[in-house]
């Protein structure tokens, strides 16, 4: 193996990328394997050739949706965190739309999926009347375009929210906001507009 001090400088800066991408999965409690680095070094070196560097949060954030993709958990979980905000999720996806090679990462998990997902390994409530409530009431949202200003997270895990609050749950706000990766904030603005649509 060459010592670092010989590798050329493209060589340096590929191995420095492969050490931060394994630091980023340690930060994020994952056991980093040569899948999960590899996928995001070539991910990160193709957006780059494509339009450049980019600053550190949208590189953290490019680095997560391939993690994320890897494992099969939507990258709100991570960026969550890390406390990375939502909107570089976004402007990593526009990136990637515009790379014929990288279209396949655009498509999130479902909000259903990932609420159900969350509810059932963490026992939210014994009801699952709850889960179809609370999916009927996502369908009324998108229908009337209620919520269409936040991600798909977002409104299925507010609608959730009302829908638990509704039938006389009590719910932790701060625990229920650290389960789902959702600021509190943002839950009860957008439980506002839920409730002030019905």
């Amino acid at each position: 193996m060459k010592i670092y001090n010989n590798y050329t400088n493209e060589e340096k800066v590929d191995y420095k990328l492969r050490v931060y991408i394994e630091s980023l999965c340690t930060l994020l409690k994952l056991p980093p394997n040569t899948l999960l680095v590899e996928t995001a070094f070539n991910v990160i070196n193709l957006v780059t050739k494509v339009h450049g560097n980019k600053r550190m949060k949208l590189k953290d954030t490019i680095i997560i949706i391939c993690i994320s993709r890897e494992l099969y958990v939507d990258p709100i979980v991570f960026t969550g965190r890390l406390k990375i905000e939502n909107k570089y999720i976004y402007s990593a996806y526009k990136l990637f739309a515009s790379i014929p090679e990288l279209k396949d990462y655009i498509t999130p998990i479902d909000s259903i999926t990932y609420i159900k997902r969350v509810f059932d390994t963490n026992s939210v409530c014994k009801n699952d009347h709850i889960l179809e409530k609370t999916e009927l009431l996502l369908e009324k949202c998108k229908k009337l375009g209620i919520l269409s200003k936040h991600t798909d997270i977002t409104q299925g895990v507010s609608c959730l929210y009302h829908t638990l609050v509704s039938n006389d749950y009590t719910v932790d706000l701060d625990a229920f906001s650290k389960l789902y990766s959702v600021s509190k904030s943002t839950i009860l603005k957008t439980v506002k507009k839920i409730s002030d649509a019905f």
